[in-house]
Parts: structure tokens; sequence; C-alpha cells
């Protein structure tokens, strides 16, 4: 069913799948089937760990690292902080990381889940 969505609802799909209690299966189906989305917006780049990608958005618009957006409406470190793909590539994982903290980025973000229980970035910088 992946074949029959357009771009933008594939990109959807990612996010909505790419983190920790999603579904690491589909994300990781909807990345190899469409590489680019890692690179569809900075929300996407952050779950992907797509460094590159990141860097090529901050450097055209630093204010990206505060934004906020996405199926859950969470700031780019946090699509980062909770990606299902998190322990794959970790090193990626904490250069995306430092380079959101360098544009500005809080590391002490949160969200809040269903339960209104504060949850927090589960990675720490040094």
């Amino acid at each position: 069913m992946i074949e029959s969505k357009d771009f933008a609802e594939k990109l959807e799909m990612f996010l909505s799948t790419a983190w920790i209690w999603g579904d690491r299966q589909r994300a990781g189906l909807l990345l190899d089937t469409v590489p680019e989305l890692s690179s569809g917006n900075i929300f996407a780049a952050c779950a992907a760990a797509d460094s590159a990608a990141i860097a090529y958005m901050l450097e055209a618009d630093p204010a990206l690292a505060t934004a906020t957006g996405g199926p859950r409406d969470w700031s780019p470190i946090l699509y980062a902080t909770w990606s299902c793909f998190l322990s794959d590539s970790p090193d990626a994982m904490v250069e995306v990381v430092q380079r959101l903290i360098d544009h500005g980025a809080d590391p002490n973000s949160y969200w809040i889940n269903e339960t209104d229980w504060k949850e927090v970035c589960p990675v720490r910088m040094r």
C-alpha cells in the first residue's frame, strides 16, 4: 500500500512510525523504499539520523533547529532522541543532536504523553 501514497503521505507515515514506541519495521521499510524521506524535512532528517541533510538544512535556515512540526508537533531534537533508529547509528545521532544544540536546540526538551507524564530527551550530551 506504500506505493499508492504520495511523498507527503509517505513522509507523514514515516514520522508517525519512526520513533521508539512506533513501528520500527514500517519506518525502515518506508526509508528503504523511499530513501529521499530522510531529507524530506528537518524532522525526518533527525529521525533518520541524516547528518548531511541536517547540515544542509541548518545552513540554509538555522531557525529550523528550534522549529516544531510533524505529526507530534515536536522539535527536531525530540525526533532525533526518540528515533527508533537511535541504536542503529548512535554516532550519527550524537552528531545530529550536537549540531541541533549548536544551532540553539534545547537539550532539555520534552513532550507530555497521554497520561500527562513529562517525557524528556533520553540522550544527554556530555
